[in-house]
């Protein structure tokens, strides 16, 4: 019997209801905004790196040249001037799409019911509460054990 399964995920910041990186912060420049995004604020960011190992999701990393973290702000100001990330507008297969709870519902009723947001690799979404909504592809569906194989290449 095969009890090998694979399948792609998109692994980004998902600006948690309870953030890890921000915990941790001791300057608190990891943070919240007013549009709900989690990013670091550069002005007071000292490169602790911190968050980066606080994030479950790897989303954080200490840019090598600023010495400052360094993650998805959401594209906070295309947010803010009503577009759409641009990681939604450049997926070729409109596999992601943004906005709030309630708004991904009514357009993604058809299949509501059976998205996730705590599928293998991702930890349990009582951590930190992510702010992902996935349709796992069978694989993942059925999948709660495992491991990643390339974890190496992964570079976590």
């Amino acid at each position: 019997s095969q009890d090998a399964f694979a399948y792609h995920i998109s692994l980004a910041c998902n600006h948690c209801a309870n953030p890890a990186c921000a915990q941790v912060c001791p300057t608190e420049a990891m943070h919240r905004d007013e549009l709900g995004l989690i990013w670091p604020d550069h002005s007071k960011c000292i490169g602790c790196g911190y968050c980066t190992m606080a994030c479950p999701y790897h989303a954080p990393a200490i840019d090598k040249t600023l010495k400052r973290s360094s993650k998805c702000d959401g594209c906070r100001e295309r947010i803010a001037a009503g577009l759409a990330p641009i990681c939604v507008e450049a997926c070729p297969l409109r596999a992601l799409d943004f906005g709030e709870k309630g708004e991904l519902h009514e357009r993604h009723e058809d299949y509501w019911d059976e998205v996730r947001g705590d599928i293998l690799p991702l930890p349990e979404e009582s951590a930190t509460g992510p702010n992902l909504f996935i349709l796992p592809s069978p694989a993942a569906a059925e999948n709660r054990s495992g491991s990643i194989a390339n974890r190496k290449e992964l570079n976590l």
